[in-house]
């Protein structure tokens, strides 16, 4: 059980050719941070009102961050050497 939630998590954060991939971690810590902002929101009765500026800004992170992700996919990238002659 716990080497198969060791290679889901590390399927999560890496990318088509196995390595790290920092825009999955970037976008998948927004979005951890927006649901619990909103969670907490939920169930606090005297919380001070949060910046819409703030919410806006880490949305806007957590969506550029899955659509790159998401082109890296579909980019092609050849390894060949450049010949400039």
């Amino acid at each position: 059980m716990i080497n198969y939630m060791k290679d889901f998590f590390k399927s999560a954060f890496s990318d088509e050719r196995g390595s790290v991939s920092h825009k999955r971690i970037i976008a998948i810590l927004c979005f951890l941070v927006l649901a619990f902002a909103l969670i907490y929101k939920l169930f606090c009765e005297n919380c001070q009102e949060t910046d819409p500026t703030l919410v806006d800004g880490l949305i806007i992170i957590c969506c550029v961050a899955m659509g790159a992700t998401s082109l890296d996919k579909f980019s092609k990238k050849d390894n060949k050497p450049i010949d400039n002659e």
